[in-house]
């Protein structure tokens, strides 16, 4: 046998080291990797955050009461975390791959497992980022493209004046990262590190206005978000090893005690192979500050597109529906704004000639009888609608 499962604490102290390299968004929100949930109520548990801590003055030279000082709360704030999900990966690797295939087990199988988890952790991290409550919180900055730095302005003043943290971060989508590199105000860096450069290294832009910018393909790419760190929570928890299993397994946290995973390996003889999963619990959390302070610790910037485009699929062709007169077939049409972003959903739709074809409010055409209409699809923006139409052909 070319690999064998040794050693398993050294095995998932590798994963946990490869998970940290392929990590972007999730290396970018407060982190709770430690803890006991045993016996926590609905699978929930507490996690600490630091809270702003501001101080007080006195009165030089005072008298009497004008001496007394007040007591500044260095407490942190406790919010709720509840696990949701499991995020694994379970491969397969039977005796003939072992003995013939097989020659280095962290690179062939454990990488690739590892890699898989980190995917449904980057997007659990991208949800609760683009879905927290901005809207609600009255924390949308929407500017023109060539206005993007100044949506950064309103959103860092506003930051300020909640007294959030200096060091922050701004997340950008593709859109928004092609406004930056054609700026004259962005200053441009390389990443550092020679020998192992991660996913999150990879994934930094450069600096502006003292920030980090951090580009991801995950979130909308016409959006960005300036947030401290502290304003969304990812709290993971390994599975216990199952008693009384025949197998190697180990679980850890990493050296900063941000991450955990389980790794898991058995064998089943009935089909002669080996199980090999990785594994973890995990739950997100928007952090929404106590005492009607609400949440205050991101803000988004949106880049007002300029055009939509509406067609069949990517394509923005006219396209052809073809149906006998009378007859139900439906063509799905996508809507994409300029800046890359479907937004068929919160588009609006209508047909020139509904006894030809109709449309309905998700973008859905019906051939009704033989000839052409023309599908408008109408996208409302603070600067003003955008439109565009499809010519839809029934025959």
């Amino acid at each position: 046998m070319a690999n064998a499962f040794t050693k398993p604490v050294e095995v998932v102290d590798t994963a946990i080291q490869m998970l940290q390299n392929e990590l972007v968004l999730s290396q970018l929100v407060w982190l709770n990797g430690v803890g006991d949930f045993a016996n926590k109520f609905n699978d929930t548990i507490t996690v600490r955050v630091p809270a702003p801590s501001r101080g007080h003055t006195r009165v030089l030279r005072g008298v009497g009461a004008e001496r007394n000082l007040t007591v500044s709360d260095l407490t942190e704030d406790s919010f709720p975390v509840t696990l949701t999900d499991v995020a694994y990966h379970l491969a397969m690797l039977t005796d003939e791959e072992l003995t013939l295939d097989l020659r280095n087990f962290a690179q062939q199988v454990l990488s690739r497992q590892v890699r898989g988890v980190a995917d449904i952790l980057e997007e659990g991290v991208r949800d609760l980022i683009v879905n927290a409550p901005y809207a609600a919180a009255n924390a949308v900055h929407q500017v023109a493209g060539t206005d993007f730095f100044k949506g950064v302005n309103a959103a860092r003043r506003a930051l300020d004046e909640d007294y959030i943290p200096a060091d922050r971060i701004l997340l950008v989508g593709t859109a928004v990262e092609e406004q930056i590199l054609n700026d004259d105000r962005f200053i441009r860096y390389d990443s550092q590190g020679q020998n192992a450069v991660s996913a999150l290294q990879e994934a930094r832009l450069g600096r502006i206005y003292g920030y980090d910018i951090v580009v991801s393909p995950l979130i909308p790419h016409g959006d960005a978000y300036l947030f401290h760190r502290t304003a969304f929570i990812m709290a993971t928890r390994t599975p216990a090893l199952p008693l009384g299993a025949v197998q190697a397994g180990a679980i850890a946290s990493s050296p900063g005690q941000n991450f955990a995973l389980r790794w898991l390996v058995d064998y089943d003889p009935t089909i002669t192979s080996n199980r090999s999963l990785v594994d973890c619990y995990v739950g997100y959390k928007a952090v929404t500050d106590p005492n009607n302070v609400g949440f205050v610790r991101a803000r988004k910037i949106h880049l007002i597109p300029g055009t939509i485009d509406v067609g069949l699929g990517a394509n923005v062709a006219d396209s052809t529906i073809t149906a006998a007169a009378g007859a139900d077939h439906t063509l799905q049409l996508r809507t994409v704004d300029a800046n890359g972003d479907d937004v068929t959903t919160t588009a609006t739709y209508a047909s020139s000639d509904a006894t030809k074809a109709t449309v309905n409010a998700a973008g859905v055409v019906t051939g009704v009888a033989a000839g052409t209409a023309t599908i408008t699809a109408t996208y409302v923006t603070p600067s003003g609608n955008r439109t565009d139409t499809q010519v839809v052909t029934v025959v």
